[in-house]
């Protein structure tokens, strides 16, 4: 007698939306599990205007009353606040229908901010399995929520060595726009690298607050040695990695950022702030180098050291690719996740 196969249901934002989730569900959708559990993707939200934004949340409430019956688990991949609010329907709908549900939430130190969250902690004591990006997120949660989450990282496929001859003196910074991703703080730092530095620029990349970020340019004059972008495609990202000297991250609050593991599968020395799950994996000189939300001095000496430092760069690149490797390889996670399935 043939095994019954556990189909799964994700629930999530619109691949449509730029940003983490709906880039993870993009690469679970190459990976084994997603054929063998013959997944399926409700798209419940959308980044754009309020018109689409309800067609989207109606066309998923209608759709969830004919697809949810017929699936055995209910994978929700969500933030606390006005995500989860948007997929509460779906998720009471998959209780009513006593289907195994597991909430993956995408957030990191975010989670201290959403204690006396009650539609939150109700859906993390109904859920059959709570999911968070990192270790220190689950002491976290157990601390706070008391709950016993699991620890499931984000996958990342592996890059082929970069050609050293096209790597320019270029410093890579890719995010939305918004004081927490400490565009600011980057630009500040820079002014500093540039006057040591002349030779490099810096290449600023999304959409959000473009405005403000050009005004600051402006008021830094660095704008001969900053190249900004509005949001790019995985291909224009792509090819930006291939030849960068150094990637940044300067966010106050973050998840795991997947363009830690995207900047890392190709070897770029990082340098970063000790945001949400990264702290399970990063060390300072070793494997990148980090500096404090909003203190463009020290981020500016941590950029420098790495520009002056070629030996230190190649130590960093070398082990961020390894750990990159261990720890968060497609086939890796993907036998995790058939376990998580398999044992629900």
């Amino acid at each position: 007698m043939s095994k019954k196969i556990t189909k799964v249901l994700f629930v999530a934002t619109s691949r449509q939306t730029m940003g983490g989730i709906s880039s993870v569900i993009k690469r679970y959708e190459t990976m084994e599990f997603w054929k063998e559990h013959k997944c399926a993707w409700l798209e419940t939200q959308v980044n754009k205007g309020i018109a689409l934004k309800l067609w989207y949340m109606l066309k998923a409430y209608i759709t969830m009353l004919f697809i949810v019956p017929r699936y055995d688990i209910i994978h929700f991949h969500t933030v606390p606040g006005r995500s989860i609010t948007m997929q509460m329907p779906v998720f009471l709908y998959s209780l009513l229908w006593r289907k195994k549900t597991i909430i993956h939430i995408h957030v990191g130190n975010q989670l201290l901010g959403h204690k006396d969250d009650s539609m939150f902690k109700y859906v993390l004591n109904k859920a059959t399995k709570v999911i968070v990006l990192a270790n220190v997120l689950k002491d976290l949660m157990k601390e706070h929520y008391n709950i016993d989450a699991e620890v499931l990282y984000n996958p990342i496929e592996e890059q082929e060595k970069r050609d050293a001859d096209k790597i320019e003196k270029s410093i890579f910074f890719a995010a939305y726009l918004t004081l927490n991703k400490g565009y600011d703080t980057l630009l500040r730092a820079f002014k500093e690298v540039a006057e040591k530095h002349p030779d490099w620029k810096l290449i600023l990349a999304g959409s959000g607050e473009t405005e403000n970020a050009k005004r600051l340019i402006n008021d830094l004059g660095i704008g001969n040695n900053v190249e900004q972008h509005l949001w790019l495609n995985k291909e224009q990202m792509t090819e930006f990695y291939k030849k960068v000297s150094i990637y940044c991250i300067a966010s106050e609050q973050e998840g795991f950022p997947m363009s830690f593991l995207e900047a890392g599968s190709y070897g770029i020395p990082i340098v970063t702030t000790p945001v949400g799950g990264l702290v399970d994996v990063i060390d300072n000189e070793k494997n990148c180098m980090v500096f404090d939300y909003g203190n463009h001095k020290k981020l500016a000496q941590q950029i420098c050291k790495l520009i002056e430092n070629e030996s230190l760069r190649d130590e960093i690149s070398k082990n961020i690719t390894l750990i990159v490797k261990e720890k968060f390889s497609i086939s890796a996670i993907d036998k995790e996740i058939q376990e998580l399935y398999n044992n629900l």
